[in-house]
């Protein structure tokens, strides 16, 4: 019998089918390399967000040098904010990273992949490193590095071509999609009691737009979607391909927001790997992290359409008093006129 490491059996093919239960199915294989690992390490969150990174790895390529020299021209002469603006305008995207690593890179000097790879993230955008302290990846890097897996475990997902040529956005998504359930089914966690069924969720989308062809297609801003406990947003997800199946220039404008900082993750990186070809607001501005109760992530924006599967089995008594308050303050006025 001849056994071989993920990354040996990777190594060997040079072409990257597009396929997205080969690519879900080669990013699996490298689960494999975080069996043994401490349990209190999830390793559900650090192959996903692994996944994402080096999806965006493939997409910043491109534009590597020309953020570089931008980088080099105005850092320290621009405010932060201006700085940002201007690295994501060099890169083309919502997004930038501006270490000269890569994924490329973090393969070279074995010994050096933990500091390498935390240089390497540190170098992303506010937005990008705000998905990767949810995923807790920078929890696990240690954790990986002392048991002798981060080099192999880096250098399996930079196999793998996630390329925009290779790889389309709908490709990318049902890829994520794909890991998603996988892990869920692995893992059994409670998150999967915060997931609507893809059937379901396709039900729930007929019905919210049974005679709406018309209304998505005109011209003018987009009709806009919000599911306040969105979870890792597929009811979004489903949403969007509803509009594009329509034809016409159907479009739909969707956004979310979450409690759970690991699945406010999932969706954001959902809407991150549809957002290169896309455009529209930034991820950050797409789906928000916090309670939909006591939080209000979108107060003063008004929306077309509501579609969302709360989780009724938690309690309000925790936004109780804000409710309360809430309503008899504003009334109609407020979110709570009924009641």
């Amino acid at each position: 019998m001849n056994l071989h490491s993920p990354t040996e059996r990777t190594s060997r093919t040079t072409t990257q089918a597009s396929s997205p239960a080969v690519i879900a199915e080669r990013i699996w294989q490298g689960t494999a390399l975080l069996r043994g690992v401490p349990r209190a390490l999830d390793r559900g969150p650090v192959t996903l967000a692994m996944t994402v990174l080096r999806r965006l790895d493939c997409l910043l390529k491109p534009t590597k040098a020309k953020v570089l020299a931008v980088l080099s021209r105005w850092d320290g002469r621009l405010p932060d904010e201006e700085l940002e603006v201007r690295l994501n305008e060099a890169a083309g995207l919502p997004f930038h990273n501006r270490s000269p690593l890569d994924f490329v890179a973090l393969r070279q000097e074995p010994a050096e992949t933990a500091a390498r790879l935390q240089r390497y993230l540190s170098g992303f955008s506010e937005n990008v490193r705000a998905l990767i302290r949810a995923f807790e990846l920078e929890r696990a890097i240690p954790a990986l590095d002392e048991r002798g897996v981060l080099h192999e475990f880096v250098s399996h997902h930079a196999t793998v071509d996630m390329h925009a040529q290779r790889v389309s956005v709908k490709a990318m998504v049902a890829v994520f999609d794909d890991l998603q359930r996988r892990l869920a089914d692995e893992a059994r966690t409670s998150d999967r009691d915060f997931s609507t069924p893809p059937d379901i969720a396709r039900l729930m989308v007929s019905l919210l737009f049974p005679d709406d062809d018309r209304r998505l297609s005109e011209s003018g801003p987009a009709p806009t979607l919000l599911d306040p406990a969105c979870g890792s947003g597929g009811l979004l997800s489903e949403a969007e391909a509803f509009a594009k199946e329509r034809g016409n220039g159907a479009r739909l404008q969707t956004y979310g927001q979450e409690i759970n900082a690991r699945l406010w993750a999932v969706a954001a990186s959902r809407v991150l790997l549809g957002q290169n070809a896309e455009g529209g607001p930034a991820p950050s501005d797409r789906v928000r992290l916090g309670d939909s109760i006591t939080e209000d992530r979108f107060a003063g924006m008004s929306f077309d359409y509501l579609l969302t599967h709360p989780p009724f089995r938690l309690n309000w008594r925790y936004g109780r008093d804000l409710i309360v308050r809430e309503w008899a303050e504003s009334g109609w006025n407020g979110r709570f006129g009924a009641g």
